[in-house]
């Protein structure tokens, strides 16, 4: 019966070690999303900023739902903030169901930071689910429906299928304990509309027929 705890122990620590989610600790995010109620897309930006655990990190694994459409991923210049723009030196990755696998074209040491950017847009599925009151219908871990004045009313219910199933993570739902520090949230909605996000409100900004709400989350909490 030693025998098999220890050969269960050490799968399991080889199985963490071939987990490359396990060589990096999410610091900060920003998502600069676009929502579009007419089409039930989101249309956006997801950026990670990470410290790196284990030394020579050459590979980022992220989680993104496969129904997610990844366009292109870049090697952020700076630091991550909620304004600075998203620019980079664009990366190869490759996708395996859920999961985002992010070559970064050179090796980074341990304690020194990992910043990526992922262009994506979600796709609209066949699957139905509960609007607001039962009305409506909804993408996987986002529900589109209308408020009673029939105007578009988007929500995020993803406590099921993971933060993974709308945007590009570390989803807690494969890693409970890594908890980011920071959240950044610049969604743009169509004038008239109010997107509400965690944190404190931080800017409003009017251009055309939309309006991009500036969000600043500051204290740790799960994806």
């Amino acid at each position: 019966m030693r025998h098999l705890v220890a050969l269960l122990l050490l799968a399991a620590a080889a199985s963490a070690q071939d987990d490359l989610r396990t060589h990096y600790d999410v610091v900060t995010y920003r998502l600069d999303l676009e929502v579009i109620p007419d089409t039930k897309t989101l249309d956006g930006w997801s950026a990670v900023e990470a410290k790196v655990l284990s030394d020579g990190l050459n590979k980022l694994h992220l989680d993104a739902a496969a129904a997610l459409e990844v366009n292109k991923v870049i090697l952020l210049d700076g630091a991550l903030d909620g304004t600075r723009k998203l620019k980079g030196k664009e990366l190869k990755f490759t996708r395996d169901g859920d999961a985002l696998m992010i070559a970064l074209g050179k090796t980074i040491a341990k304690d020194d930071f990992v910043r990526v950017a992922v262009r994506y847009r979600s796709k609209p599925s066949g699957n139905r689910g509960r609007g607001r009151r039962g009305r409506g219908g909804g993408t996987r871990g986002v529900v589109w429906s209308k408020s009673e004045g029939g105007s578009p009313w988007v929500g995020t219910t993803c406590q099921g299928p993971g933060a993974h199933s709308w945007w590009p993570c570390k989803s807690n739902w494969y890693h409970a304990n890594d908890k980011f520090a920071t959240l950044y949230v610049n969604a743009t909605v169509p004038r008239g509309l109010y997107a509400v996000s965690n944190g404190a409100l931080q800017k409003r900004e009017k251009k055309g027929r939309r309006e991009t709400f500036r969000w600043r989350h500051p204290y740790p909490c799960e994806t």
